[in-house]
């Protein structure tokens, strides 16, 4: 083989590497270093056009929500596992404001109705906050570089995208599957308790729990108007 033919057979292997090295670097972008988050497709310098291929889910190291869970029913529920869909542990804010029913009382509705779905409370802390400003500066401090993602309702979505962005997080819309107004409005009109119960698929414990908190509740609006 000629000088000539050497130097072109290393020319087309370079190119070739070149080709493989960029080939591989493109099924990598969009990827950040422990998963956190992908890049945009603006960020991204490719001439490929978009397809509809679904990406793989990001985890984030924490999973942050905020809410008043007065009467914890299975909406609530699909929100806890929304948040360990996205996050490696999950923070659960229940509303520490004075109006609020029994902290404990509802800690003991969401785990064990989470416990019957399934949902590994393992990963779950449930916490009290009397805003959603004092649940993200607990829990984001808590999240080493800022890892973490907001999960809301979409009944809070102009709240979530507000703190996302003053704590540099990531926010998440989950999608409504329950009404806390259809549940009040049930247990206020229903006189038989087996009715309450097969609101909750069964489950006395959980009926009861719901019948004691709505119970608090009203109570809690009489003295306030009192």
């Amino acid at each position: 083989m000629g000088v000539g033919e050497k130097e072109k057979s290393t020319v087309i292997r370079t190119c070739l590497k070149g080709c493989l090295v960029l080939y591989l670097y493109s099924k990598e972008i969009g990827r950040c270093p422990q998963g956190t988050r992908y890049i945009t497709p603006a960020e991204q310098v490719s001439h490929q056009q978009p397809t509809m291929t679904k990406p793989e889910q990001i985890k984030y190291k924490k999973a942050i929500t905020w809410g008043r869970f007065q009467i914890i029913h299975p909406g609530h529920i699909q929100l806890v596992q929304q948040c360990l869909n996205y996050g490696e542990y999950a923070d659960v804010h229940l509303s520490g404001a004075t109006k609020n029913n029994d902290f404990d009382l509802r800690v003991l509705m969401l785990r064990h109705m989470c416990r019957e779905a399934g949902v590994d409370l393992s990963r779950v802390k449930f916490l009290k906050s009397r805003n959603i400003s004092e649940a993200m500066k607990v829990s984001v401090g808590n999240a080493p570089y800022n890892e973490a993602v907001l999960v809301l309702g979409s009944d809070q979505t102009e709240m979530g995208y507000t703190f996302s962005e003053m704590y540099d997080t990531a926010f998440v819309i989950n999608r409504r599957s329950g009404s806390s107004t259809y549940v009040r409005n049930f247990l206020d009109f229903t006189n038989f308790f087996e009715d309450a119960v097969n609101l909750y698929n069964g489950d006395s414990f959980a009926a009861s729990l719901a019948l004691v908190l709505r119970h608090e509740e009203t109570s809690n609006v009489k003295v306030g108007a009192a």
